[in-house]
């Protein structure tokens, strides 16, 4: 089960096999790219990432994954205490597969991520690139 409103999984009791996930683009409110969107709410009306972390944190104790898709701007060492504290088992990352022109990290940025995120935990690529903005991206 993955959502982008963890509070629903506070009435539930999930089996043990059943694996919990959430999406988190981000840790940020504010972008500072070339994109034309400038804020979290410009680009989606879910809860902020950083308050569905919280809310995930506190969900039953079980297996979990983190899917960071599309992946948006980013604070590296909060987004990795954020990812952290939820401990995930494995995390995805993949880029924007609709040319939307969202506030993408550089492909440098995502790479650190990456390096940070293999030292506690797995990390599946599912799309990794250039950001639109960069030389020779999209």
């Amino acid at each position: 089960m993955q959502t982008k409103a963890p509070a629903f999984l506070y009435d539930h009791d999930f089996p043990t096999n059943i694996i919990l996930g959430i999406t988190l683009e981000t840790d940020k409110k504010d972008f500072d790219t070339p994109s034309l969107y400038k804020t979290y709410g410009q680009i989606s009306s879910a809860l902020e990432p950083a308050s569905r972390a919280r809310e995930f944190v506190c969900a039953q104790p079980q297996n979990r994954i983190v899917t960071i898709e599309p992946i948006l701007q980013f604070d590296l060492n909060e987004f990795v205490v954020i990812i952290r504290s939820i401990n995930p088992q494995v995390v995805y990352i993949g880029y924007d597969n609709h040319n939307c022109h969202l506030p993408e990290p550089t492909l440098a940025e995502t790479q650190r991520l990456i390096k940070e995120l293999e030292m506690f935990t797995e990390v599946r690529i599912k799309s990794l690139r250039k950001a639109w903005y960069e030389e020779g991206g999209k």
